[in-house]
């Protein structure tokens, strides 16, 4: 049997899966609603791994007091690309959990 906390915690992708998203999420938000903008006290709060995880997959510049989210196609890719394989790990806990055949795709 799969433990999902397990894998939501520890992974072989080496990230907390719900601190992902919500770094996500919130980039998500600014990006859509804030024009990519947000105020260093939108963060203040969160835990080192968050901001590890920011930081690691995002890049801010200041403008008048704010920070502005950039990214370029190849940190774009990177996000793409750790979503698309967190994305596989959920559907393979929940596929084994519920006993579905989740090694479906050619080798």
């Amino acid at each position: 049997m799969v433990n999902i906390d397990n894998i939501r915690k520890k992974n072989n992708l080496g990230i907390k899966l719900t601190n992902f998203y919500e770094v996500l999420a919130f980039v998500r938000h600014k990006v859509t609603h804030s024009s990519s903008r947000f105020t260093p006290s939108d963060i203040n709060d969160w835990s080192e791994d968050l901001h590890s995880i920011f930081d690691h997959y995002f890049t801010t510049v200041e403008i008048d007091g704010d920070l502005l989210i950039k990214m370029d196609r190849h940190q774009a890719n990177r996000v793409v690309k750790r979503t698309a394989e967190i994305g596989f790990v959920i559907f393979k806990a929940l596929s084994i959990c519920n006993n579905y055949q989740w090694d479906i795709l050619k080798k």
